[in-house]
Order: structure tokens, then sequence, then C-alpha cells
């Protein structure tokens, strides 16, 4: 592991080993549900609140992806440490799951970008011989993140065409020193702020903090964009996948025929009631450990760039006035030779 340029590092030995992915039955209904391990047929999954369904599908998705591990190597795999994160107040999903299992645990939180930066710090530690087995992973539910964030459903609050519907969805997995896909290296974000300050167009903050990534990732590695086959973006949606690919493209950086979003893709946006897609935490978690780490396992593609875009909202600072900034991180996924 060494540091490149101003914000990256390039891995040695850090390998995805395990995954899975659980969604929500809206999810299921779209293009990609298919893909998904499991899925729950309401917003309750047998729970009395929506918090509670958030952490019982958190909690299976972990069991099961150890579940998957413990089928290949032997009766009692050891996770060394945990790394997850949320969108309720003070990670409260992630952080009461783990009382169930008393391992070395981190606790992140980069809104939607929390998965990218989870697999961060994971090979981080991988590099380091910290562990053999370091899970990561992040989690969202429709219901708690717009009671979080914005209004509860229930309000029945009338939403613009631009809206972006948090996804129900999770997705985990394991990272060793062997495995079935490379993180060969990753770019680490900063905060950026272009001034929008409309909780229910957040794609519009995220783009530029996205953009920036790419661009800091593309020099500090001396890389052109051709050079990867994807370029996976978390929940910028119709609307903002649009803004990333003309600020690029102003930058002589041309992903139009390469762009995955998935916030644009977990949904079936012209016939299912989604606004301009789905965003959330457990967007990219779930689409990445569902259907992208499949692609490079078929070796449909060699290099993919996972770029996940969280825009820090904070509905006191919104009720101040202030705007809404946003950061974006990504981690670089490679098929083995």
């Amino acid at each position: 592991m060494k540091k490149i340029g101003n914000s990256s590092i390039s891995f040695d030995n850090v390998y995805i080993r395990e995954k899975y992915a659980i969604c929500g039955k809206l999810e299921y209904e779209g293009p990609y549900g298919s893909f998904f391990d499991s899925h729950i047929d309401d917003n309750y999954y047998g729970e009395k609140s929506f918090e509670k369904c958030e952490m019982k599908m958190l909690k299976e998705c972990i069991d099961k992806c150890i579940l998957k591990l413990k089928g290949l190597v032997d009766d009692n795999p050891i996770i060394d440490l945990m790394i997850f994160g949320d969108l309720n107040n003070q990670i409260a999903v992630s952080n009461y799951v783990m009382k169930k299992y008393q391992v070395p645990y981190i606790g992140i939180y980069s809104a939607c970008a929390t998965f990218t930066e989870s697999l961060i710090l994971g090979s981080v530690f991988i590099d380091n011989k910290f562990g053999f087995n370091i899970m990561c992973g992040s989690s969202s539910h429709n219901s708690t993140s717009e009671k979080q964030f914005r209004n509860p459903n229930e309000y029945g609050g009338q939403k613009p065409d631009y809206f972006t519907l948090t996804t129900t969805s999770v997705g985990t997995c394991i990272l060793s020193s062997i495995g079935m896909v490379k993180i060969t290296g990753c770019t680490i974000g900063k905060v950026i702020d272009f001034y929008q300050d409309d909780p229910s167009d957040l794609p519009r903050s995220m783009a530029p903090a996205c953009a920036d990534t790419i661009i800091e990732h593309l020099r500090d590695f001396n890389r052109s964009i051709k050079e990867y086959d994807l370029v996976v973006t978390g929940d910028l949606s119709k609307n903002g996948s649009k803004i990333l690919k003309e600020i690029l493209f102003e930058h002589g950086i041309d992903i139009y025929d390469k762009h995955f979003d998935c916030g644009e893709q977990i949904f079936d946006i012209d016939n299912q009631p989604v606004y301009s897609g789905g965003s959330g935490a457990g967007c990219i978690a779930g689409m990445v450990n569902a259907y992208i780490i499949d692609k490079l396992i078929k070796c449909d593609y060699k290099r993919i760039m996972i770029i996940g875009t969280g825009a820090l909202l904070n509905p006191v600072m919104c009720s101040q006035k202030e705007s809404i900034p946003s950061i974006s991180h990504l981690v670089v996924l490679e098929r083995l030779k």
C-alpha cells in the first residue's frame, strides 16, 4: 500500500472474498431485482417499525454473507472487523445491529458514499494485515430515510419530478487477501459545496463532488478514462448523471458510453413511481454486491471505477438556510488475471 498523488492510495493485496445483497419490494420489481440474493415484500418485514425492519435486513445480510463464506472455507470463519454505516441519526441501525456480534466495529458516515468509504477503510486494514476477513457495507430504508431527512411518507407531501426516491436495500461484502475481485486503489474525496439548498434535489449537489473525485483520481494515477471499462456512480439518478457527464466532458473526459448510475438503473424510471430515480446509502451497496461484482467475475469488464456519491444533508443546517455540501469516494475494482 502506498499513497499516490494528492488523494489516492494503491493497494497490493486486497480482494472481495464474498458478498450478499437484499432489496425491497419496489427495487425487486425493477430491472435488476433478480440479481439480488433476496428481497422483502413490504416496508415492515414482520417488524413493528421501519427502523427495526432495516436492522433486520442488515443483520440478515451480514449473516447470509458469513454463511456463504463458511460454506467455502471452514465451520467457523472469523470476522476480524466490521465497518458499517447507514442514514439514521448516529448511524443507529448499524450500531444496534453490531451489538449482536461482539466483533471490533467502526461505524462510519458519508451519507450515500458510506459504502465506498467502508471499502477504502477495509482495504487499508487488510493491506496492513490487521485481520484476514473484514466485513464492509451500508444500508438504507425508504421510510426511515425520508423521515430522517425530508418528510415522513405518511404526510403525503407532494414531490417534484426531480426528486429521488431513497432505496430500501442493503449490501455487504467481506474483504480479504484472497478472493474473487481485486481492489487495486482508491481516491478519497473532498467536501465540495455547489451551494444547492434543496433537499429534494440532492443529485445536483452531488454531481460536482463526483466529478472532482474522478478528475483527481485520473490525475493521481496518471490514467485516461479509456483505461476503465465502466464508471459506476451511486445515486445521481437521471438529472445528476446528466450534470456529471457534462462537467467531465468540459474537462476532456468522456464517460457517455461507459457510465452506469445505480440510482438511475435500480428502478424502471419510466414505469415505476420513482420520480427521477433512486438514492440512499444502500443503493450503491446493493447494486455493486448484487450485480456489478459479478460482471467482473464473468469477465464482462476488466477494470471498473466505483464512486459513492453522498450529499451531506443535515435538516437542522437546512432550516438555518445553509447549503448542502457533498462528498464522493472512489474505489477501483479489477477482475483476476
